[in-house]
């Protein structure tokens, strides 16, 4: 399906289009080597170019990796609910707990913006801060 979705063979009209462009991506990295996952995350970077990853993957032993797709968080903190796409826990015995959120786009905006409301109402600010991962990190 990845093949005939990338070469436009998949109806627009679908609803769920990066839903599934989600699911095969990330799913098979789910299912594959974890030294694969953790290579591919160590290429994220941050806006200064910096890597995001490098000091948890080149200190640490024994990570674990958890993956949940679609998980539903409901309204906490002062923040709406959200349901970020992938949510990836890279664990160790010896660093603290990362999360990576992954929201994925085809061609589209974020599903919602900043606006007046006092607590975050953005898509991605709302990811961010629903789980407290403000205060824990």
């Amino acid at each position: 399906m990845l093949q005939a979705l990338l070469r436009g063979k998949l109806s627009r009209d679908h609803e769920q289009i990066e839903d599934i462009l989600t699911s095969n991506v990330f799913g098979l990295l789910r299912y594959d080597d974890p030294e694969l996952t953790l290579a591919f995350l160590s290429r994220a970077t941050l806006p200064d170019g910096k890597r995001a990853l490098d000091s948890f993957l080149l200190q640490s032993a024994g990570i674990s990796i958890r993956w949940e797709f679609w998980p539903w968080w409901p309204a906490a903190a002062g923040c709406s609910a959200c349901e970020p796409d992938v949510v990836i826990t890279l664990e160790s015995p010896d660093r603290p707990r990362i999360y990576v959120l992954i929201e994925a786009k085809l061609n589209a905006a974020k599903s919602s913006l900043a606006d007046e409301r006092p607590f975050p109402s953005d898509q991605l600010a709302r990811e961010w801060s629903s789980q407290g991962f403000v205060e824990t990190l």
